[in-house]
């Protein structure tokens, strides 16, 4: 005689597979929240520092003419902001519109008003996506990353 067994079939029920999904769907969207803000700080210091390099080539021109840098004053309080009016009338054939901060402030500068600093310059930004703070600077000397906050005499040392 011949038995016929039932064979368990062997395999996932399709309540089974919507779970897994949706399972792998929750820890997806958790590593995308929490991978999210980074990539857009990257891109706006990447900004920062393309903006920082432009006004530097700017001054280099404005110094070629001029034999001089531009007057580049701050902002009365005491964080140190540049004012566009000040730099820009300078380098405005070379660069314009004068570029902002991504955030929408203007750049950080030290003042080189009086006739003896007019053969140096500093302009820099503050980066948001290195820890601890970094300063993306330009001076006469060049371009550099400091974690020392900058000065006019010592900006790219």
């Amino acid at each position: 005689m011949l038995y016929y067994t039932k064979m368990k079939k062997q395999g996932l029920t399709l309540i089974e597979i919507l779970v897994a999904l949706a399972i792998i769907g929750f820890l997806v969207s958790i590593v995308l929240v929490s991978l999210g803000p980074r990539p857009q700080l990257k891109a706006k210091d990447a900004k920062r520092q393309t903006d920082i390099k432009e006004i530097m080539n700017a001054m280099e021109l404005a110094y070629d003419d001029d034999g001089q840098y531009p007057n580049i004053t701050t902002v009365s309080d005491t964080d140190d902001r540049i004012t566009n009016t000040s730099i820009a009338s300078g380098v405005k054939t070379y660069l314009s519109p004068f570029p902002k901060d991504p955030s929408g402030e203007n750049y950080y500068g030290k003042p080189n008003a009086d006739a003896g600093n007019r053969q140096k310059y500093c302009i820099y930004a503050i980066l948001e996506s290195i820890v601890p703070t970094t300063y993306f600077c330009a001076s006469e000397r060049g371009v550099k990353s400091s974690t020392t906050a900058p000065s006019l005499g010592a900006c790219c040392f």
